[in-house]
């Protein structure tokens, strides 16, 4: 047995596992009880935008953006709650959609980039937490810093017209250090909630401005 896993089995011993969404102790940070429970709301969808004037060419999403799915998603974004990302983690490794027909078929996943004050104020990339969590336990390749968002927004979420977040959003991500790292590949761009596809489409623009050949994206819910 290797010093890590003797390591990992002490830490897990003396902070034993929790469930984020109902705080019991668990080996895989989902009780059956809440993972029973969400199995009875997701959807576990793919929308082909292929032939849509897009950037990106498809879509997967768990769930639907209402009732227990929402407040969770609120809490992890906005009430200092990080530790949600493993449990929501652990509903993609659970669905054989997302593992065996999805993700398998991408060469890197990639997070929404949040602007560098936000990261500031909030402490963490709500995406990020989880694509990488994602990457590790899937076997893909993993970067941050093909996308930076270069201007500091107003909340997409704070607007409800459609056209609205299309022109908030225009232009604001930019090329990072590591975008060569897409050119050829199929990219997996992840973003919490999918609700008018507009901050997924500008940062599939920018992808496939620098060579990515296919952009899927994925979210926890689609309002």
């Amino acid at each position: 047995m290797s010093e890590i896993t003797i390591l990992t089995q002490i830490i897990n011993l003396i902070y034993p596992p929790v469930c984020g969404f109902c705080s019991q102790i668990n080996n895989t940070f989902l009780c059956q009880q809440c993972d029973n429970k969400f199995m009875q709301i997701k959807t576990a969808t793919f929308d082909n935008y292929q032939n849509v004037p897009v950037f990106f060419d498809e879509h997967f999403y768990l769930f639907k953006y209402k009732k227990d799915i929402r407040q969770n998603i609120i809490k992890y974004k906005f009430d200092e709650k990080s530790y949600l990302y493993k449990s929501f983690s652990e509903l993609f490794i659970r669905d054989e959609q997302f593992t065996n027909r999805f993700i398998e078929n991408y060469d890197i996943i990639i997070p929404v980039p949040i602007h560098k004050n936000r990261l500031k104020s909030r402490g963490y990339n709500q995406s990020e937490l989880i694509a990488k969590d994602i990457a590790k336990r899937c076997g893909k390749d993993y970067c941050k810093d093909v996308l930076i968002k270069k201007n500091n927004i107003v909340a997409q979420s704070s607007l409800d017209d459609k056209l609205d977040r299309i022109r908030n959003i225009k232009n604001a991500f930019v090329c990072g250090k590591n975008a060569e790292l897409v050119k050829g590949k199929k990219v997996a761009l992840f973003d919490d909630v999918f609700t008018t596809g507009a901050t997924v489409n500008e940062c599939a623009k920018v992808l496939k401005e620098n060579g990515a050949s296919f952009v899927g994206v994925f979210t926890i819910a689609k309002s």
